[in-house]
């Protein structure tokens, strides 16, 4: 499927980009607008602590301003995010024309960010086995952002997307053929934060380069001409150099994919 800017989009429909990035317990979200070169943020924080008595809201302006600091529960992702729109239509004007979803797992299926239609929506529960902590809660948030923006264009950002390239021979992991056919190969992750810093340095990249997304989870990238050739992460966003949280085997979560495929 060919990909469509949300920039793009942004100019057909209103100028407001909404990138929401939701983990376990928290939703990342950055308000962004057209700028002379890119995009340029009007408005960006967090929502904490989701579904904990000590959550917060924190909101700050372009210029790195606190422009709201809330505390207090707040019980879903949904619920962060409606609180969010409300204090967008007070700081910024209005709502976003374009909402862009981070997806850590697109499945095999799904390899290009997209606009979420409900094939797509139906393609991704068909992968929820392939991230079972991710792609429910992806789908909840996703859910709750065309109630909230029901004008809105809704786009799923993967961040398998950018390792698609990967060759088979990279891709393949030490099983036999038919484990590779039901979709067990290696995906690869963090791509968005990968693909951000080929548009980064742009024309200066190397034609060869190391990438190394570096925090809580942590993976290395090989880049040829801007291209993602191999990758440190495998079949899920567990495996790979060590990081801050406990790797699952490839044989456990294999097991899982198995059960549910039959395989």
């Amino acid at each position: 499927m060919a990909e469509v800017d949300m920039g793009e989009a942004s100019a057909i429909g209103g100028d407001l980009i909404l990138v929401l990035n939701s983990g376990s317990s928290s939703l990342k979200f950055g308000l962004y607008q057209p700028g002379a070169a890119d995009e340029e943020p009007v408005l960006v924080g967090s929502a904490d602590g989701i579904g904990r008595g000590d959550g917060s809201l924190r909101i700050r302006s372009s210029d790195g301003k606190t422009i709201v600091r809330r505390d207090g529960i707040q019980e879903s992702q949904g619920d962060a995010l409606a609180a969010l729109a409300t204090e967008m239509r007070e700081h910024a004007g209005g709502v976003p024309a374009v909402v862009g979803h981070r997806v850590v797992h697109g499945g095999p299926r799904l390899s290009h960010h997209q606009v979420i239609t409900p094939q797509v929506l139906e393609q991704l529960r068909s992968a929820m086995h392939f991230a079972p902590l991710h792609i429910p809660q992806a789908l909840s948030l996703i859910a709750a952002a065309q109630t909230i923006f029901p004008t809105a264009v809704q786009f799923a950002c993967f961040d398998t997307a950018f390792h698609r390239t990967i060759p088979e021979v990279a891709a393949h992991l030490p099983l036999p053929q038919r484990y590779f056919d039901a979709g067990v190969r290696r995906y690869g992750f963090h791509g968005i934060s990968y693909e951000s810093l080929v548009h980064h340095f742009g024309a200066s990249l190397p034609s060869r380069a190391v990438f190394a997304h570096l925090g809580n989870g942590s993976s290395l990238c090989a880049v040829r001409d801007g291209k993602s050739i191999d990758t440190t992460m495998g079949l899920t966003p567990t495996g790979g150099i060590p990081m801050g949280r406990d790797p699952v085997t490839l044989i456990r979560v294999s097991f899982c994919i198995f059960t549910e495929r039959g395989v």
